[in-house]
């Protein structure tokens, strides 16, 4: 990326979009969240991480995107943590294999 935001080289670019799919969606999701490339500063050039189908997502912390009513036809989803009832059916929710928690 940092060969690409550079003004001189392509002075026209305003987006750059980085896609993957299955093992390639984990892979660009990881490098998102975890790269300190300062193309990520570059104002002038929009980057977007688009993932698809990982086998896995990454999350920071607790919270997941749930529903918040119980009928299909108008659910609504918020980005929460779980309650105690839904803990109950999925209690290992947050163990994942390559967690980021001790």
């Amino acid at each position: 990326l940092e060969f690409l935001v550079s003004p001189f080289r392509f002075p026209s670019l305003q987006q750059i979009s980085v896609a993957g799919h299955s093992a390639g969606g984990q892979v660009v999701q990881r490098w998102a969240l975890l790269s300190n490339s300062f193309a990520f500063n570059e104002t002038r050039v929009e980057i977007r991480a688009v993932v698809a189908n990982p086998r896995s997502y990454c999350y920071l912390d607790k919270r997941r995107i749930l529903s918040t009513t119980k009928n299909q036809s108008d659910e609504q989803l918020s980005f929460r943590i779980p309650t105690k009832h839904e803990l109950k059916s999925c209690p290992k929710y947050n163990d994942w294999t390559w967690g980021l928690e001790p």
